[in-house]
């Protein structure tokens, strides 16, 4: 009986409040906008994933006691924290979406936080495979003063003259000791080096991209003890102005 009462009260209460059923698109379009938010966000992660991998597998891992007096001290300096957090983010936003969708529910949160994780270190390895985190990291670079910023120390480390670190493009070979450097202030700067001190010599060609060891001798004058082919392309930069020197290679 209670049964039955019950079942006229919700008919009762469909019919005054004119209830009417949702139509089935409504859900499936709304399953659909989750999903897509949900993959949006993976692979926004995916992308970031792509630059913590490109940006740490060209960390100047071979001369990271010139930077730091401890491995630790180097990686605490030259961690991509930005990315990292960009990542943990949309990871997260990831998981929220995808909890959202229609079986989401009935997967734990460890199960739904793992497969985000595997699933974004996955596609960024592709994504750093097919370029993608190179791209990124220098488009940024060459674009948003905030992105330089960000970046903390690991941007400054090669633009510190005083400290003894300098990079930039070769515009001018002087002769077998001493060429000229313009740096990514567009300023230039006369470097002169011994070649005997180098087991081999450096590619030293118009237009390559450096970075150097050594020492500042006078406001524009360094003294090189090591000079190192650069790996990434970040560009030279003053203000918004990008000086296009070819080919790229890298700041860091």
């Amino acid at each position: 009986m209670m049964e039955k009462n019950l079942g006229q009260d919700v008919i009762q209460t469909i019919k005054v409040q004119a209830i009417k059923p949702r139509p089935r698109w409504q859900f499936l379009l709304k399953d659909y906008a989750v999903w897509t938010a949900g993959i949006f966000a993976l692979l926004v992660g995916a992308f970031a994933a792509a630059v913590i991998i490109h940006m740490m597998l060209n960390n100047d891992w071979d001369i990271y006691r010139d930077i730091n007096d401890s491995l630790l001290g180097f990686i605490l300096v030259t961690l991509p924290y930005f990315w990292f957090i960009c990542l943990a983010l949309f990871m997260g936003v990831a998981y929220y979406y995808f909890q959202h969708t229609k079986k989401g529910y009935r997967l734990s949160v460890f199960k739904l936080t793992v497969i985000s994780v595997i699933a974004s270190i996955f596609l960024g390895g592709i994504f750093y495979s097919l370029g993608f985190g190179q791209v990124i990291d220098e488009a940024l670079i060459y674009r948003s003063h905030l992105y330089r910023f960000l970046l903390g120390p690991r941007a400054r480390i090669w633009l510190s003259p005083e400290k003894g670190f300098l990079a930039g493009v070769i515009i001018k070979v002087e002769s077998p000791d001493e060429f000229r450097l313009l740096d990514a202030g567009q300023q230039q700067w006369h470097v002169q080096f011994r070649p005997e001190d180098f087991r081999t010599m450096p590619d030293l060609r118009l237009h390559n991209m450096i970075k150097m060891l050594g020492r500042q001798v006078d406001e524009f004058d360094f003294e090189a003890r090591q000079i190192l082919p650069a790996r990434l392309r970040p560009p030279m930069f003053l203000g918004d102005k990008v000086i296009k020197v070819r080919p790229f290679k890298s700041l860091y």
